[in-house]
């Protein structure tokens, strides 16, 4: 027979976390909990693991995704807005989408450093950026994220420092570039940040799915901040959407006799 392992434990946070609690609750298709974070007042000095922040009107919710990223979580919790801090939003579009957010965030973080415009998108040093598909020459992968270090806007060229390696583009390779202050909760499937501030409105409709909410809340370390609304959770809690795949894999591994071992 196969053996078969089962993985239903949570190891980024403590088993007694609010991250790690609410994360549970989603997956079994509850509410999460947001009482301590509800009674909690400005002057409290509790330091809470997770939060949420009602808000409707999507540019109040951008303009609070940039107090909490540059002010807010920085000053209380001794993060780096920069490497530590990732906004992960449903959508690339609209308001609250990643592309929106990552000009607003730009602004805020790097404003003034040297750069160069590629296609109506500025890259200057500095910039948390992410590698969108897989470039097996440069052996950079869809997902990876960098910083640029150094560019030339007479030449069109870029050098990124990913964990490894530094990575030069120039001209139509800059495509294989997006900024990633904010990135898709999809394109942050397998990672993991110290904090993570996820916006979620009714307008986010079509992406509000329970696997969406489960995989941005355990995203975070230390952090979580939802900044939305009650009716925008409870849609994708209440939604099981594309959670179950039908593979056939079940039936092929009971075919080879496959027995689970927890």
């Amino acid at each position: 027979s196969i053996p078969v392992v089962r993985l239903d434990h949570i190891f980024r946070q403590a088993a007694d976390s609010f991250i790690t609690v609410n994360a549970h609750k989603v997956r079994r298709g509850e509410m999460p909990d947001f009482s301590s974070s509800n009674r909690q007042t400005e002057d409290d000095d509790q330091l809470l693991d997770f939060y949420f922040i009602k808000e409707s009107n999507p540019e109040k919710i951008v303009e609070k995704i940039l107090l909490m990223s540059t002010e807010r979580i920085p000053q209380r919790f001794e993060l780096d807005p920069m490497m530590d801090i990732q906004v992960l939003t449903p959508m690339h579009r609209g308001v609250t989408g990643a592309i929106n957010l990552n000009r607003k965030l730009q602004d805020v973080i790097n404003p003034d450093a040297k750069g160069l415009e590629h296609r109506e998108q500025w890259f200057r040093i500095g910039d948390k950026v992410m590698q969108q598909q897989n470039d097996y020459e440069k052996l950079v992968f869809n997902g990876d994220l960098g910083r640029i270090v150094n560019c030339d806007p007479k030449t069109k060229e870029l050098h990124v420092q990913f964990d490894q390696q530094i990575v030069h583009y120039q001209g139509k390779e800059i495509d294989q570039l997006s900024l990633a202050y904010a990135i898709t909760v999809h394109k942050s499937q397998g990672s993991e940040y110290s904090a993570v501030i996820v916006p979620l409105t009714t307008h986010h409709y079509m992406m509000l799915q329970r696997n969406l909410l489960y995989t941005a809340i355990t995203r975070g370390k230390q952090l979580v901040v939802l900044i939305g609304t009650d009716a925008a959770i409870k849609k994708a809690v209440e939604n099981e959407g594309s959670t179950r795949r039908f593979t056939g894999l079940l039936h092929q591994l009971s075919e080879l006799g496959a027995v689970p071992l927890f």
